[in-house]
């Protein structure tokens, strides 16, 4: 009996340490490992009772008698700004950020629709970006943008494309890259700038005029610009990375390091603006933004946690201090009472508002202020409805509530796109197949995105015949050596998406001839090999053609997209001015084999040794280079500089490395030039 008691005290307080530590804030960002927590759950309540709770406040903002969101005909629809009776960028985005998160795809395309349509600017010098406020029926009521709206817009484009493709009617991802790519066509010419302040690498508060000289600390989410990173694929990947730091660094400095309150607009360098021309100096509406935009934030990186997490305590803590139930929606930066009420929608007045009760109940996922939890469940039993003086704002206060539900519930999320495999097929002889030693640095730093899928069975290498493998050489048979596609692989990933996989299949047999690979004339020209080359024909069942084609079927049958065929062969054929057309009878085969089209990917053909390099077949280069006259699609890897083994017939280690990356060079040219 003694040691039941003694388990079950072992066990209740196990499962007490375990609550305690998942109430805490996690310490890695969804974009390490997709994982979100939902808090309400964590907090006690069902997650059916979490699930209801969730469609009735979408419900309620999109589809019932205080809603903000109106189709228009087949195929578009706007969100309003009700208390203004407008259509603004800001809400619009919102809108489509929405129905991604919840993959309402009707709804995403009929905003974007509207948006295009009536709000973004086609041509001219603000072209790319939307017009902040329309009437109902579309007509401007500014010309101007707001960079809230381009943020949210490209981030909810980008993921609609991650989540939906680009082949159903809209492409979202060129829509996206649209906007990007007219942004940096600003020159300030005509007084339109960029959307990021080219030297702060900060977000504008508007990108013209006086509005470019500043920033809303509200519109900065670092997290966006991560996103943009791996996924926008506008050549910028460093450039995102670069401004999210800077935008964490901005948050820093412009937040009140003992309130925890940001002014809603700010210099650059985080202080007050100062400005006689606008109320920006102190926490007003825009600002109710910004715990929720450091929670997503901290969330989805989770990059500068320490900082974060006191910022949340620091935050709540104020907010405390002024009553849970009591504290107003305005105050100057350092918690002191505003001398002057900002007004919305004819009403002015200080209140408890729902938008603030949302976000600052949303930074619990952050905070570790010990009365965290007492500000989830004033979201959780919020009303939306007026307030005493008969002011309602469905759609502000109505979009925090639901941003922040969906926060503190796991259902804000990073939309990843569906993983891909590039396939790339290789063969040749013993150049490609790699005859140099694998050194030590060659099996390190490898991407579990570099794959390969084996083409021989090799027991000491635990491999099978047919199955995917991380890319670590050898990468043909089971004793060959290093190979181009070794590098190539490694380089090409460089460039690619995160959600990119490449995939490789060599097949290849040192000392062959191209006959090799013609599938109606091989069999002759095996019958008639040395028995060294006939045993290592053998290891493709006596048919290394089938073997490649049966392996790329195999592949593309599971998902993997054929991008490109790499070859590097000629060797054993010098002097042979008839090999260009047989590589094309053999490049032809393939792509009919594999059920592609001809000429549908690049074909990759790399030089032997060169000359200069007392190359034995330096004679062949001039004939591989005659190849792009037959195949319109093939390009020729240059050879020259690479590094050179002793027999001046193959290459060294060195020498692959840099042909490889020469490959993927390549490639990545004709990908940049395809897009």
């Amino acid at each position: 009996m003694k040691i039941k008691v003694f388990f079950l005290l072992i066990f209740a307080i196990s499962m007490q340490l375990s609550a305690e530590n998942s109430l805490k804030p996690w310490e890695s960002g969804a974009f390490e490992t997709g994982k979100y927590r939902n808090l309400f759950v964590e907090l006690g309540y069902s997650e059916s009772e979490v699930d209801n709770k969730l469609q009735e406040i979408f419900v309620s903002l999109f589809e019932g008698p205080d809603k903000v969101y109106f189709e228009v005909g087949d195929s578009m629809a706007y969100v309003s700004d009700i208390k203004n009776n407008d259509v603004r960028s800001e809400g619009m985005s919102y809108g489509m950020m929405t129905a991604v998160q919840l993959d309402k795809k009707e709804m995403f395309d009929r905003l974007w629709r509207w948006s295009k349509h009536f709000m973004q600017h086609q041509e001219g010098a603000m072209k790319g970006y939307f017009r902040w406020s329309c009437k109902i029926d579309g007509t401007p009521n500014s010309q101007g943008p707001a960079s809230d709206g381009e943020l949210f817009f490209i981030t909810s484009l980008i993921f609609a494309s991650n989540r939906w493709g680009n082949d159903t009617g809209i492409d979202y991802l060129s829509e996206a890259q649209f906007i990007l790519n007219s942004s940096f066509e600003k020159t300030d010419g005509d007084r339109v700038t960029p959307l990021i302040h080219p030297e702060h690498k900060l977000i504008t508060f508007v990108p013209t005029g006086f509005g470019s000289n500043f920033t809303d600390p509200s519109y900065h989410i670092p997290a966006f610009y991560e996103v943009w990173a791996r996924w926008a694929d506008d050549g910028r990947a460093e450039y995102w990375r670069e401004c999210a730091k800077k935008s964490r660094e901005f948050l820093q400095k412009a937040i009140h390091p003992e309130t925890g309150l940001n002014p809603d607009y700010s210099n650059y360098d985080g202080s007050l603006l100062n400005s006689d021309r606008i109320i920006g100096d102190a926490f007003r509406f825009d600002s109710w933004r910004v715990p929720l935009n450091i929670t997503i934030d901290y969330t989805w990186s989770a990059k500068d946690k320490e900082w974060q997490q006191n910022y949340g305590k620091t935050f709540q803590n104020f907010l405390y201090s002024q009553g849970i139930d009591t504290y107003v929606d305005q105050y100057n930066v350092d918690g002191s009472d505003v001398t002057e009420i900002l007004g919305a929608g004819g009403f002015t007045a200080l209140r408890h508002s729902l938008g603030l009760v949302s976000t600052s109940a949303a930074v619990s996922l952050v905070s570790t202020h010990d009365k965290k939890d007492d500000f989830v469940h004033k979201l959780w039993n919020a009303k939306h409805e007026p307030y005493e003086d008969g002011y309602f704002d469905a759609y502000f206060d109505g979009f925090l509530r639901l941003f922040s539900f969906m926060a503190l519930s796991g259902n804000y999320k990073i939309i990843t796109p569906k993983e891909e495999i590039h396939l790339y097929i290789s063969f040749g002889q013993s150049n490609m197949e790699g005859s140099a030693r694998i050194e030590a640095i060659d099996t390190l730093d490898i991407s579990n995105r570099f794959l390969v899928m084996q083409a021989v069975d090799c027991p000491d290498l635990g491999r099978e015949l047919g199955q995917w493998y991380k890319a670590v050489p050898p990468l043909v048979r089971c004793h060959t050596g290093l190979t181009p596609t070794d590098y190539f692989g490694r380089s090409l990933l460089e460039t690619l998406p995160e959600h990119v996989k490449v995939g490789v299949i060599n097949v290849s047999v040192g000392g062959c001839k191209i006959e090799l690979f013609e599938k109606d004339n091989f069999e002759a020209y095996v019958e008639t090999s040395p028995d060294w080359l006939k045993n290592m024909v053998k290891e493709y069942d006596g048919n290394p053609y089938q073997r490649l084609v049966d392996l790329a079927n195999k592949a593309t049958s599971e998902g993997a997209i054929i991008k490109g065929i790499l070859i590097h062969q000629g060797e054993s054929n010098t002097g042979d001015k008839d090999w260009p057309i047989k590589v094309k009878n053999v490049y032809d085969n393939i792509l009919k084999d594999v059920g592609m089209q001809p000429n549908s990917v690049p074909l990759l053909a790399g030089e032997v040794v060169h000359e200069e390099q007392n190359g034995v077949c330096a004679s062949m280069n001039e004939i591989i280079n005659e190849l792009p006259k037959y195949i319109p699609s093939a390009y020729v890897i240059s050879s020259r500089g690479c590094g050179v083994a002793r027999d001046n017939l193959h290459f060294s280690a060195e020498g692959y490395r840099t042909l490889g990356k020469r490959y993927a060079e390549q490639m990545i040219l004709i990908s940049n030039k395809n897009r």
